[in-house]
């Protein structure tokens, strides 16, 4: 593989191949041979270039049930509700009886964990640093009447999953209803005055390149995808003040991490880096999204899991792809 500049921005690089190596011309630089007869062949640092991995066409496919009918994929059938004990997910036919019977064995010992409600780590916590700043309070402007319908039906939600609280703090942020494409309503905070005053926190975030690259290699992809993501992880109390928006039916505050505040990233991945330290060799994560690469890809996930339910984390069903050639990640 050859990482080459784009045409459309030379500022820009993507990896292209596979090519083929020709000669050896010095101990960094390579004459690489393209496909293409009429390109001729260029010389290369090492730098520039990496191995490329074919894969046997192995297509192991396994989606794990969400408890809410409304998210259950197409094609998979599950017996139960919450208070049985009988779990049932069926299986890609292009699995052996004994993988079906691992997989199914493992994850009905964790079925608790596959909810479509966020659960609520004590592994991090998040902080609004603001010093000495003086608390911003923000004015009610005037609302349609389908927009209060809107805001009175979501506080409803998060007040019955404990997302958020009644407040009396001196902080008080907007609330701003932005439309979907499918004509829904996404309900958010404005914190900009509030970032604006938070000082921010350096924790690295990955880099999507190198996550994509170490994936490249593997014979079997599994990810996962945290539930709700930011709001598994809990605020200090002085972040809950802070944290305080106003509606035309009161005043609220946070009790887990909204997700427009600074920092919330940093936060995040702290909180996934620790949880997955031990298992860097097969497993890496950008935020909610977490990757396996593994040949043994079932002792591998029982690992993940165990480590992701003494966390008090969920993970959306819906959205998990294990023990696949070939994954959607980042997408």
């Amino acid at each position: 593989m050859v990482l080459k500049a784009l045409k459309a921005s030379k500022m820009e690089a993507s990896w292209e191949g596979p090519f083929m190596v020709r000669e050896c011309m010095e101990a960094v630089n390579y004459l690489i041979a393209f496909l293409d007869p009429t390109l001729k062949p260029k010389v290369y640092h090492v730098n520039t270039l990496k191995p490329f991995y074919s894969r046997e066409i192995k297509v192991l496919q396994f989606t794990a049930q969400e408890r809410d009918n409304a998210e259950w994929p197409e094609g998979v059938y599950y017996e139960g509700k919450s208070n049985s004990s009988k779990k049932a997910v069926s299986l890609s036919i292009t699995l052996g009886h004994k993988q079906q019977y691992q997989i199914q064995k493992l994850c009905t010992s964790f079925t608790p964990m596959f909810s479509a409600t966020p659960g609520q780590t004590e592994r991090a916590y998040h902080s609004i640093d603001t010093d000495d700043a003086r608390p911003h309070r923000a004015q009610l402007s005037r609302m349609a009447p389908q927009a209060k319908t809107a805001i009175e039906r979501e506080i409803k939600d998060m007040l019955q999953m404990d997302v958020i609280r009644p407040s009396e703090s001196a902080w008080a942020s907007p609330v701003v209803l932005v439309p979907k494409p499918d004509g829904e309503i996404h309900f958010c905070m404005d914190y900009h005055k509030l970032n604006a005053v938070t000082y921010p926190e350096n924790y690295p975030i990955p880099c999507t390149d190198e996550l994509l690259e170490k994936l490249g290699c593997a014979q079997f992809i599994s990810t996962l995808d945290l539930t709700k993501r930011y709001w598994q992880v809990p605020l200090d109390d002085p972040a809950k003040e802070r944290s305080a928006f106003i509606s035309h039916v009161g005043l609220y505050e946070f009790n887990v991490l909204p997700f427009e505040l600074r920092n919330v990233p940093a936060t995040f991945q702290r909180l996934v880096d620790n949880l997955l330290a031990g298992f860097g060799e097969f497993a890496v994560a950008y935020l909610d999204n977490i990757a396996m690469v593994s040949d043994s890809w079932v002792e591998h996930l029982q690992a993940i899991f165990q480590c992701i339910r003494e966390a008090g984390l969920t993970v959306k069903a819906k959205k998990c792809q294990i023990g696949l050639n070939r994954v959607t990640y980042l997408g």
